[in-house]
């Protein structure tokens, strides 16, 4: 977060100071702030604390692989993308109940 201060100098000529506050990771933020419900924050903690890097690296890479490995158009010619995104790709079950705790969280829905 940001403090901004307009500031005179001697000369008269009128600065506008910035102060920062320390660095927080973003889930420190969320549990001093609450901006979101307890419950769902206990539950990105546990996530948090289930999640090895590694592991999900690794499952990016193969998600990333499987989005590369999709048919693309063919040069030439154009296709209808939303019959190309029909195609089933298999998210984590994770990934999906993250981006389901974050957007309810944002929107406002419990």
């Amino acid at each position: 977060m940001v403090k901004k201060e307009l500031v005179a100098s001697s000369t008269g000529i009128r600065k506008v100071r910035r102060k920062f506050d320390q660095a927080v990771k973003p889930l420190k933020r969320a549990e001093k702030l609450q901006p979101i419900e307890p419950e769902k924050l206990e539950l990105l903690k546990r996530l948090r604390a289930e999640t090895n890097p590694l592991d999900l690296r690794e499952e990016i890479y193969k998600l990333i692989n499987e989005l590369y490995a999709l048919p693309m158009a063919k040069p030439g010619g154009s296709e209808d993308i939303r019959q190309t995104l029909k195609l089933p790709i298999e998210l984590p079950e994770k990934l999906v109940y993250v981006r389901w705790v974050l957007v309810t969280s944002l929107n406002g829905r419990s």
